[in-house]
């Protein structure tokens, strides 16, 4: 799949493809934002019980600002995306290298319809951008997810889908609000600014407080992240008003 910068529908795939990098820029002094949010489509995942175990996170990060520091965090979401439980969070890490999160005695029960899904938690410094800027590369297996019930690929594992395991972090662009991973894009977590679950008049206010002001990369109420808080920002909330949101951590 295409990678195109963190923004919607990136995916947990079942293949790898061509490398690919996207980046995120946190904003000064926040704490536990998501970075990035990789989810399993609809169907990918088909039992209720995960069981217990160790599940493993490899992220290639291959650019990390000085004053960036970043987290893993597992997360199962109903169909719809809407956080069920999160399952773990990683202690932070920092720099550039290959990064491995580990996890031990992880277990999670719940829909056979949930999905899995990975974060990337950052907490930026009070820098310029580039001091709170990652770039993490994707759709390779430097950048994938074990889990209990996950078998190496390409062993196809019988309890997991129709195909074989998990190998990747990966990018896959959605166009249409038909689209069932529209729900997991950054774009609709961007979208809560208040960060609180849910989409309501405290967004709207939290971008009416900064209207029509220039602010700095990765602003919250940025919501269409263009350096400018104005009328595409508050149209970006306006469709989701009354519904829950997937949560920012």
């Amino acid at each position: 799949m295409p990678g195109g910068g963190g923004t919607i529908g990136d995916k947990l795939l079942q293949t790898t493809s061509a490398p690919a990098g996207i980046s995120a820029t946190i904003a000064r002094q926040a704490s536990d934002v998501v970075a990035f949010a990789f989810t399993t489509d609809p169907g990918q995942i088909t039992f209720s019980d995960w069981g217990t175990g160790a599940y493993t996170v490899e992220l290639n990060v291959t650019a990390a600002g000085g004053q960036l520091g970043y987290k893993a965090q597992l997360v199962r979401v109903n169909s719809a995306c809407s956080t069920v439980a999160t399952l773990a969070t990683s202690a932070s890490q920092s720099g550039v290298a290959l990064k491995t999160f580990s996890f031990a005695n992880v277990s999670s029960t719940g829909s056979a319809s949930d999905r899995l899904q990975v974060r990337i938690l950052a907490t930026g410094g009070n820098g310029g951008d580039s001091a709170r800027t990652m770039t993490i590369q994707v759709n390779t297996t430097d950048s994938e997810i074990r889990a209990p019930w996950i078998t190496p690929s390409p062993t196809p594992t019988g309890g997991f889908g129709p195909a074989s395991a998990i190998t990747s972090l990966a990018v896959a662009g959605v166009s249409t609000g038909t689209d069932p991973m529209l729900q997991c894009d950054m774009t609709s977590m961007r979208s809560d600014v208040t960060g609180d679950g849910y989409w309501n008049s405290a967004d709207v206010a939290a971008v009416l407080g900064l209207f029509g002001k220039a602010v700095e990369t990765g602003t919250r109420a940025d919501v269409h992240p263009d350096g400018f808080v104005d009328i595409s920002d508050l149209a970006m909330i306006a469709g989701r008003i009354g519904s829950p949101s997937t949560p920012s951590s």
